[in-house]
Parts: C-alpha cells; structure tokens; sequence
C-alpha cells in the first residue's frame, strides 16, 4: 500500500509456526500479504546437571532425553523436566507401556507405565547394550551391540530374534512392515 512502512503485530494468542495471510488497512487502501511467523528456540535445563545429552524422543505425549547412563528426564512440553530413572532418550511406546534400550548397561532393557518409574528387564542378549528400541504396532523391536536384535510382544518379555557378531547395530527404522537396521563397517539388517 502507498505510504505504509514497517508495522509490529502483536498476537493475543499463542499460535504455530508457519505462513500467514495478512490484510494490512490505511487510508489509501487495503492489501493483502503473506508473512511467515518463526517461533523462537529457547534454552532450558532439564536439571540433570552438567551432564551431557546425547539422545531425544517423543513417544505418546512425553519427550525424553538421555545421558550417557546417569539418567534422563522427561516432559509434557518440552519446557518443564523431571527426573526419568532411564538414562537412554530413545524410547518407544506401543500396548501402553513406554520401552527403552538400557543407555550403557548390558543387556537390559526398561519398561514403564508412565514414563517415569521404570522397571529393568533381559532383553535376552548376552553382553549387549541395547542402543534402539521400536514399536512396529504389533511388537518392539530392540537392537544393539553385537547385532543383537530382541523382539517383545508386550515390553517385558524379550526373545532373541537375530545375534551377529560381525557388527553392531546403531539405529532401527520401520514402516510397510519392513524393518531395516544400520551398524558399524556398512551393515544393514532387514526383516520383510
């Protein structure tokens, strides 16, 4: 519009990040114009310390983070932290139980209800550290050193689906019932 300059809107709503239609008004007339809001990131401290993050998830309206095996937290919204007795971020959800691999600790595996009390279980591997953990919709899924490979159908109970000691898996990925698990030395172990 002829003669406008710089303007500040102000929301009196939290609102999304994303692109906006705006209709800007003056005494010459009126136009229409796209604006693109970005939301700021912020800084917290999930009062863990000085100890280091090293892994995020979101799993059925919570967020974790974990640590390198000294606990993690969880939150509701990603502002506000507590204490989580599991040290791993990447945790799975499925049948209403929250499952995480075991950070740096052998072979186990941790189940909770809410996400913040959580109970050790075996994930049947010997001398593994479960770096992954899943939920395909039917079963979790877990892999870790020595390409050990668990499956559960409830969280708890853990049966050994696949060991390879060639190498050891870092990451699992599933989607049109296939699941496909990367390692050390170019690995990838597929299930169809």
């Amino acid at each position: 519009i002829a003669g406008s300059v710089a303007a500040t809107l102000t929301l009196s709503q939290p609102v999304a990040a994303g692109r906006y239609w705006v209709r800007v008004a003056n005494v010459v007339g009126t136009a229409n114009s796209a604006a693109t809001l970005v939301l700021p990131w912020t800084v917290v401290n999930p009062g863990l310390g000085s100890t280091s993050l090293y892994q995020a998830s979101y799993a059925n309206g919570r967020y974790f983070v974990g640590t390198l095996g000294s606990g993690g937290a969880v939150s509701i919204d990603g502002i506000n932290w507590s204490a989580s007795g599991v040290a791993s971020g990447r945790v799975a959800y499925g049948k209403g139980v929250y499952v995480s691999g075991g950070g740096s600790t052998v072979s186990n595996i941790y189940h909770s209800s809410d996400g913040i009390h959580w109970n050790e279980t075996n994930s049947g591997q010997e001398n593994a550290i479960i770096t992954r953990v899943l939920f395909d919709g039917t079963r979790f899924v877990a892999v870790g050193d020595r390409g050990a490979i668990s499956t559960s159908l409830n969280g708890v109970n853990w049966t050994v689906a696949f060991s390879a000691p060639f190498s050891s898996l870092t990451d699992l990925a599933i989607g049109s019932g296939v699941r496909v698990a990367v390692g050390y030395f170019g690995n990838i172990v597929v299930s169809a």
